[in-house]
């Protein structure tokens, strides 16, 4: 069995690759959207976080503005969600 890579190249359980991926993460639902972008920025802050601590600065602050950015998207997938909430009666049961 290979060893478990740092940062791997793919994501475990997942088939297809990183286009795919991309567009089945922006057809999601909007607030299932939103979850994700959180924690995406979560994880993407923790990685800040660990780079700081192990004094790689530029890595540090070139992820923490990535988490900035990936917040603001956050925001904004926020402001469509509340404009679409309302029309989404029928799918709101999951």
């Amino acid at each position: 069995m290979p060893p478990v890579k740092k940062h791997p190249v793919t994501v475990p359980g997942y088939k297809r690759d990183m286009n795919s991926l991309g567009k089945d993460v922006g057809k999601l639902r909007y607030d299932k959207l939103i979850e994700f972008l959180e924690s995406l920025s979560e994880e993407i802050n923790s990685q800040s976080l660990s780079d700081y601590a192990k004094g790689r600065t530029q890595v540090s602050e070139g992820l923490g503005v990535l988490h900035d950015k990936l917040d603001e998207a956050k925001d904004s997938a926020e402001k469509v969600w509340k404009k679409c909430k309302p029309h989404m009666k029928d799918e709101l049961e999951d």
